[in-house]
């Protein structure tokens, strides 16, 4: 009888140190868990707070290349215009903006003006542009134009569609030229102000001009043509070849921020 209550002990005990152990073992397991959660929590809030840095970032290059655009057409050294113009178009592609944003289109479009390189004049035959909208114009041009009608601030005298398609031009009472995108026409359209009076409009074959044809005389027979830049990479590319330097570094803090590091705006420059 003893060794049986002897025996129901030392099970007893046995069986109370296993299921301890196990115990033990369980809350082991819990706590690497539990650890494991918490180090996927902060990487998860790491990530966050990386993608929020560089949202915020994005948003103030955003901010910082549509001031830039206002104040180079207010600088009257042409090539310090042409350079923070050119400033405002890099810091607009780093932060990924709208590639035919007005803003930049707008600085480019004065610096050029005030290097006197706009509007370019052709003295090539008319016949060679195709002046006639109805050869490019889409499929869907009438909800097009019932679109741009719609925003439009002044009444449409004229239209003309791009050979690929990709942008519509309309000329307004007002004298002024909008160039629209068709891939995005809830964007503002790129627009050339005081063009004066414009009898025929037409796209050059790879898009890059606009070009604008105005009789001079009744009889038809003298004529200008003017060549408006469509692409703001093209007027980019144009400014730099027409500076010979880069901002310095007072230039770079009173125009762009003193704590935005400073690069070159156009490598081929010192």
């Amino acid at each position: 009888m003893n060794l049986k209550i002897l025996f129901l002990v030392l099970g007893f005990f046995s069986l109370n140190i296993n299921l301890n152990a196990q115990t033990k073992e369980e809350e082991i397991q819990r706590l690497k868990n539990l650890l494991k959660e918490c180090e996927e929590a902060t990487s998860k809030a790491e990530q966050i707070a990386i993608q929020a840095k560089a949202e915020a970032d994005r948003r103030r290059y955003w901010a910082i290349a549509h001031e830039l655009a206002s104040k180079s057409k207010v600088v009257t050294d042409k090539e310090l215009s042409a350079l923070v113009a050119l400033q405002a178009y890099h810091f607009n592609l780093k932060c990924d903006g709208y590639r035919f944003d007005s803003k930049i289109y707008d600085a480019l479009f004065s610096a050029l003006i005030k290097n006197k390189k706009l509007p370019k004049k052709l003295t090539d035959d008319p016949n060679l542009y195709n002046w006639d909208a109805k050869d490019s114009a889409p499929s869907n041009k009438e909800a097009i134009l019932i679109r741009i009608s719609n925003v439009s601030q002044s009444p449409i005298t004229k239209v003309r569609f791009s050979q690929s398609k990709k942008f519509v031009a309309t000329m307004h009472v007002d004298n002024t030229i909008c160039i629209w995108n068709l891939t995005n026409l809830r964007e503002r359209p790129i627009q050339i102000n005081d063009v004066g009076s414009i009898d025929e409009l037409a796209f050059s074959a790879d898009d890059y001009q606009l070009l604008t044809l105005t009789y001079e005389t009744a009889n038809n027979k003298n004529l200008l043509i003017h060549t408006w830049p469509v692409t703001n990479d093209e007027m980019a590319k144009e400014l730099c070849g027409l500076v010979s330097r880069n901002m310095n570094s007072e230039e770079w803090g009173i125009w762009v921020a003193s704590d935005i590091p400073y690069e070159k705006t156009c490598d081929e420059h010192p």
